[in-house]
């Protein structure tokens, strides 16, 4: 039986996910380090840009708004204006939402609309841009590939043998390819993917494998066919024990 809790926060990268032993020695490095941030607000803290101006965003009448004159010119050399931001030349992603803003399930709130006046608007991104529903992220397509990245996963607080785990997070592809899933003890044990798209994927942990112990708790590595794409733990599950 799968052991629930709390989703934890941890690290992941692309390809074939490994269950290594503990003290297992880093084989490679990330291909591609997360992007910087690349983007800049037009408005301060607390207002968006209408086109023209910036807007108190916690107005709950928008008629009687504060307004104010942005600096000019919005956009400085290198940098071009994408909506509520101004981007550096290349860059692949941009928040969703304005700075007087917060993202929460697909919209952005101002702050009249977390207080309970006003109405959230929904999260969208631009012609070309699409939005990423974990972290509220607009990502232009055809611009690079992030690598993946677990924000979770349910074995908390432990797996038994032959249960299934998911990971949860997003940059994953919605298609597998010819990638597989194994277990890791000094050379790869086979695991059936059950499940991979986009932000989330399933593997089955092998109920009849002497090297796979349980009360142990094993890193989950990243693989693509005989290539290691991450030297790190993607993030860790423990096998229940049996008193567990």
């Amino acid at each position: 039986m799968l052991r629930t809790g709390a989703v934890a926060r941890q690290g992941i990268g692309r390809g074939v996910v490994f269950l290594a032993a503990v003290g297992m020695t880093a084989v490679a490095s990330l291909a591609g380090a997360a992007e910087k941030n690349c983007w800049k607000a037009i408005c301060r803290e607390g207002f968006h840009f209408d086109g023209q101006r910036c807007v108190d965003t916690g107005a709950a009448n928008p008629i009687g708004a504060d307004r104010h004159d942005p600096p000019r010119p919005l956009c400085r050399p290198g940098w071009h204006l994408q909506g509520q931001y101004c981007l550096e030349e290349g860059c692949c992603s941009m928040p969703a939402c304005g700075s007087g803003e917060t993202y929460r399930d697909r919209q952005c709130l101002g702050a009249s609309a977390k207080v309970g006046a006003g109405a959230a608007r929904r999260a969208a991104c631009g012609v070309g841009w699409e939005l990423q529903p974990a972290s509220g992220l607009c990502r232009k397509r055809d611009c690079g590939v992030l690598p993946p990245e677990v924000r979770g996963h349910s074995a908390l607080p432990c797996v038994d043998l032959g249960g299934t785990v998911t990971l949860y997070g997003e940059n994953f592809g919605a298609d597998r390819g010819a990638r597989t899933l194994a277990i890791w003890v000094g050379y790869g044990i086979a695991a059936q993917v059950t499940a991979w798209d986009e932000t989330a994927i399933s593997f089955v942990v092998p109920a009849r494998e002497s090297r796979i112990e349980a009360g142990q708790e094993y890193p989950v590595m990243l693989m693509e066919g005989p290539r290691v794409l991450l030297g790190h733990p993607l993030t860790r599950i423990r096998i229940c024990g049996a008193m567990e």
